[in-house]
């Protein structure tokens, strides 16, 4: 129960997922291949909210929107007996989110 006067506001927001179209471009020395990558990265992001006064909805509503941006990293392979094991960093910068409520 709210209080007389009482305003609560509550806020939702998701990323649903976070995709990224990259390339690389690798070194090979004996088994171990060497490589930068970079590329596009995106993501779909959701909010929903809504402002509450002494239990009277003032204010319901969602809003979404896909961010692009940019991703880049480095890693390694190696190769041994037809297997392969590697690492990979990974920075990836989506422009931010701004998602407005009126």
């Amino acid at each position: 129960m709210a209080l007389p006067g009482m305003t609560t506001r509550l806020l939702h927001q998701s990323n649903c997922h976070q995709p990224r179209t990259k390339f690389r471009l690798g070194f090979a020395a004996d088994n171990v291949l060497f490589f930068g990558t970079g590329g596009l990265a995106y993501g779909h992001v959701d909010a929903d909210g809504k402002v509450v006064l002494n239990d009277v909805d003032l204010w319901d509503g969602g809003q979404s929107q896909t961010n692009w941006g940019w991703t880049v990293g480095g890693g390694l392979e190696y190769e041994f007996d037809n297997f392969i094991i590697g690492a990979e960093y990974l920075y990836v910068d989506r422009w931010k989110s701004r998602l407005y409520h009126s």
